[in-house]
């Protein structure tokens, strides 16, 4: 558990949670269609059936538990300075289909949704007396539709050695100076 490599001697904690707990990856490959139109597939439809949104509503049953978790890094390190490392800008606007297969509707909803979980982490941040790294703004221009080498995050066929849909070399790098920057800032 991670949670064991902290002690009272801990300065600086990062955390990145959130989307495994509310199935992001898998959300988003629910999304990908080879079909270039919306009316054989619009995975938004689904995910918002009956008024329901989903992920809205996953991401509302796992917030708790992330200012849970931020309790026990408090209590366990009880004077660390904590960073909650927020996800980013994995979509542009529409999206790019058919570059990454997913129709303009339902980048718009995924992204959205990342947001979305993202201002979810930053409330638990700041009710649990850490601090919110945003990396939605140092990422934009550098999402799943770009070239691969300009890319922070791994598009569905990956073309970089990153896993689909999660932080590339680069990104890692942008993420990393980010949380730096907000380390040097205080």
């Amino acid at each position: 558990m991670q949670l064991d490599a902290l002690s009272a001697d801990t300065d600086l904690v990062t955390v990145t949670i959130g989307g495994n707990d509310i199935g992001l990856v898998s959300t988003a490959v629910q999304c990908l269609t080879f079909a270039s139109t919306s009316a054989t597939n619009v995975c938004k439809d689904r995910l918002t059936a009956g008024g329901i949104d989903t992920v809205a509503a996953a991401i509302a049953e796992n917030s708790p538990k992330w200012g849970t978790m931020l309790d026990a890094v408090a209590e366990r390190a009880p004077d660390a300075r904590v960073l909650v490392v927020g996800y980013g800008t994995y979509l542009p606007d529409g999206g790019c289909f058919p570059t990454q297969p997913i129709l303009p509707e339902d980048a718009d909803y995924i992204q959205s949704s990342i947001t979305a979980m993202n201002e979810a982490l930053k409330a638990q941040a700041s009710e649990h007396g850490a601090e919110f790294v945003d990396t939605e703004p140092l990422s934009v221009g550098h999402d799943v539709c770009v070239a691969p080498d300009q890319r922070y995050f791994e598009g569905v066929i990956p073309q970089n050695p990153a896993a689909p849909l999660h932080p590339t070399a680069a990104g890692m790098a942008a993420i990393a100076e980010g949380v730096a920057l907000v380390v040097r800032e205080n």
